[in-house]
């Protein structure tokens, strides 16, 4: 396990860009006037509805789109009500995420009964299955917005769901995973001994019960003293945070899992130790944990509710894991800048010399999302050290998204006239330049390095202190 000092200034880390990230504390910052689009606007893939439009009458019926069956039930609507299940175009394979066929009901009146819908999945692996979410077309964002509160079936290679409140629903696999390489396939259920519960517990309600998809899989048994076990797996590859909902109860003890001793485990520990409290709990991906639940105090029926969901901590703990997880812990003595560089490095460097395996994490739009907010960014030394793949390419989006909108300053050892080589893409060299160069200010530095000035003077005083004496 990695030194107290450390877990110290992990827990520190954790705690200050918590801060930085609320919205209570950080400071406003201005659009540029000059943008005509905002640098955070990255496009959704908007529905496309084609030629076809099936009527639907208040006998039902199914109707094939695409990759999808929908099939409205006898009753859904009345003689009076006009419904169409129009034909859509397939979503292309985006960069951060794979989205299912769009699926709409146009109707004039509210539906009576849901509608149910069957998605034949394409081949994907056992993390994108296990980050399948229900996404619901805001037309007025022109976004899709995830629902994890929408349950869905997974039978094989089939996802089935019940639906109402249309214009468009799809799934997307991998939303919500935007950092991490968290591997593995989704958890069993947890196993609980079946013994009767404490007699003040009248009953237990699990939405999700049975429900191999569920974001949290859960089971109850009878502790020591009158309390509860909750035993709880966090079913999906990012961290998660478990929140008292109601009943105004406490935990009455925490559970973190078998332990480990690997750089994960340590960050686990540490983001616990700064953001768990007496009514939270954080779940790491793909793992169980535990929680007790003690007699109400007060008499009288209560509920005791809790909700697990992804919050700003649990994003924040998954950035900070995936930094130390990718990057060798060490090469300081201070061990909070050790902790702190390494993060700040991961979310910014190393993500945008590595486009494409940003990209096929599903990361690529929140790097340049991060990259294009500062109104201010320094791009230092480059051209030092070879851009590995297509990052030249990478560095042209960059430039390209800031161009006219915000600023950014650049040094580099490179003249102008060698990048073409330097970059090894002659057509994209030329493009960065020319924005780059567009209402620039190029200051030439010639002379001996500043950090060898110091250098030369101690050599200097050395030499002449060896010849005085020799002389």
């Amino acid at each position: 396990m990695p030194s107290q000092s450390r877990l110290v200034a992990l827990v520190t880390v954790l705690t200050v860009l918590a801060g930085c990230s609320s919205g209570e504390t950080a400071a406003p910052v201005a659009t540029p006037a000059a943008a005509a689009v905002s640098p955070f606007a990255v496009p959704d893939p908007a529905p496309t509805t084609l030629d076809k439009n099936t009527p639907v009458g208040p006998d039902g019926a199914s109707v094939q789109v695409g990759t999808a069956q929908v099939t409205v039930p006898a009753g859904a609507v009345t003689a009076e009500t006009s419904i169409h299940v129009p034909e859509t175009a397939a979503i292309d394979r985006q960069l951060a995420e794979l989205y299912g066929q769009p699926v709409g009901v146009q109707h004039d009146a509210p539906l009576q009964k849901p509608v149910s819908v069957r998605w034949s999945l394409p081949p994907m692996s056992d993390v994108q299955r296990a980050s399948l979410v229900l996404v619901h077309w805001n037309e007025g964002d022109r976004a899709w917005e995830p629902r994890p509160d929408r349950q869905f079936r997974l039978e094989g290679d089939v996802l089935s769901a019940e639906l109402t409140e249309f214009s468009f629903w799809d799934w997307v696999a991998n939303a919500g995973q935007t950092v991490g390489e968290i591997t593995g396939a989704r958890k069993d259920g947890p196993k609980c001994g079946g013994a009767a519960l404490p007699p003040w517990v009248r009953g237990v309600v699990d939405p999700d019960e049975g429900t191999s998809a569920a974001a949290v899989r859960v089971c109850f048994e009878p502790d020591h003293d009158d309390l509860v076990t909750v035993r709880v797996v966090n079913n999906r590859p990012f961290t998660q945070q478990l929140m008292m909902s109601s009943g105004n109860q406490s935990w009455a003890w925490t559970w973190p899992g078998p332990g480990g001793q690997d750089v994960a485990a340590a960050v686990y520990e540490a983001a616990r130790a700064a953001f768990d409290s007496k009514t939270s709990y954080l779940l790491p991906p793909l793992t169980e944990v535990a929680v007790g639940v003690d007699r109400p105090a007060e008499p009288g029926p209560i509920f005791i509710g809790a909700t697990a969901k992804v919050t700003r901590v649990t994003v924040l703990t998954d950035v900070v894991r995936f930094a130390m997880d990718q990057v060798n812990v060490g090469g300081f003595d201070n061990p909070l800048l050790t902790a702190f560089v390494q993060a700040v490095y991961e979310c910014g460097g190393k993500q945008l010399l590595n486009r494409h395996k940003a990209a096929v994490e599903g990361r690529w739009a929140t790097c340049m999302r991060f990259f294009a907010g500062p109104k201010l960014l320094v791009i230092d030394e480059l051209g030092y050290l070879p851009l590995p793949g297509d990052g030249a390419s990478a560095l042209f989006q960059v430039v390209n998204q800031r161009y006219l909108k915000s600023s950014t300053i650049l040094t580099t050892n490179v003249g102008i006239a060698d990048w073409a080589t330097a970059f090894g893409d002659a057509t994209v060299a030329a493009a960065m330049l020319d924005r780059l160069l567009h209402r620039a200010t190029v200051v030439g530095i010639d002379g001996p390095s500043y950090r060898l000035r110091s250098h030369q003077d101690t050599s200097d005083k050395l030499r002449k202190a060896v010849n005085a004496r020799v002389s």
